[in-house]
């Protein structure tokens, strides 16, 4: 079981400041629907923020926003 901290984790070591669920996926070794519930847990508890955009949904850690 991962836990919330070692997803955050890989946000804050990316070299980019926003990813899709399919790059954290891939880090993880999860399903797409599995990781992007986990990332919705996440963005619900306010740990990370998201947007729809061209279809895609992408995450980011709210202190790499500013």
């Amino acid at each position: 079981m991962v836990d919330d901290e070692e997803i955050l984790e890989i946000f804050s070591s990316a070299e980019d400041p926003f990813l899709g669920v399919s790059e954290v996926a891939d880090q993880l070794g999860f399903s797409l629907q599995g990781t992007g519930k986990r990332l919705e847990s996440l963005v619900d508890e306010q740990k990370l923020n998201k947007k729809k955009t061209g279809g895609a949904r992408i995450y980011w850690l709210p202190e790499r926003a500013e």
